[in-house]
């Protein structure tokens, strides 16, 4: 199924590729360091994440009558600041690995051969740009879709649960009023965007980030950048 799946992708974001798969590779010891960097601020953030999530928890279940009110609202009060917080940390990243492509590319002394093969810089950046989108990143991207299904689950369990009036409460503010044909053609296309948003925007910072590594050249610039 991964295979019919990537096999979608354009040639320069298959697996396959070996501008992709020079671009998944280690780069030597100047990126490990980082790596490890890394890895040790997103323990103490993960961290973080639980106590606040717990305390949310516990503040939601201390109200009076919390199961009277509405699933998804309880939910969106539990997870909305640390998966707010989870994605700044997934925009800092991805704009880190990004915003340093080329300087890196001429430290290694590639970049010279690089621009004179053929499509090789565009290349270069497109893979870097689908390495840091689809892979590098792949575990935070899941774990921000397991939250926003869960989201949408407590949402289609209030809509079940309250006979439809639940969808009235959420369009009965709009002006002017809004058929429930109409109301249910809104929450579709949320719950829609609501999926799409993660990649779309990961694929925007990453965007950014290749951007400024393409207008910043001097190393000490590039440092103030990042």
């Amino acid at each position: 199924m991964m295979q019919r799946f990537a096999t979608q992708f354009p040639a320069w974001m298959r697996p396959d590729n070996p501008v992709l798969r020079y671009s998944l590779g280690d780069y030597g010891k100047e990126e490990k360091p980082r790596r490890r960097v890394l890895r040790l601020l997103a323990v103490p953030v993960f961290i973080l994440l639980l106590i606040l999530s717990g305390y949310l928890i516990a503040n939601a279940l201390s109200a009076e009558n919390p199961l009277d009110r509405p699933l998804s609202q309880m939910l969106i009060e539990v997870l909305f600041w640390p998966t707010f917080a989870l994605q700044v940390l997934l925009q800092l990243i991805v704009m880190a690995m990004t915003i340093n492509t080329i300087g890196e590319e001429k430290r290694r002394q590639t970049w010279e051969s690089l621009k004179t093969t053929s499509n090789g810089a565009a290349l270069t950046l497109r893979a870097r740009w689908s390495a840091v989108v689809f892979y590098r990143v792949g575990g935070l991207l899941v774990a921000l879709m397991v939250i926003r299904l869960v989201l949408i689950g407590g949402i289609l369990v209030d809509l079940t649960a309250f006979r439809g009036e639940y969808l009235n409460y959420l369009t009965g503010s709009i002006t002017p009023d809004v058929p429930i044909a109409g109301g249910v053609i809104l929450l579709a296309l949320m719950m829609t965007a609501t999926l799409l948003l993660p990649f779309t925007g990961v694929g925007f910072d990453a965007s950014i980030g290749l951007l400024v590594s393409t207008l910043v050249h001097q190393r000490t610039y590039v440092v103030l950048s990042q």
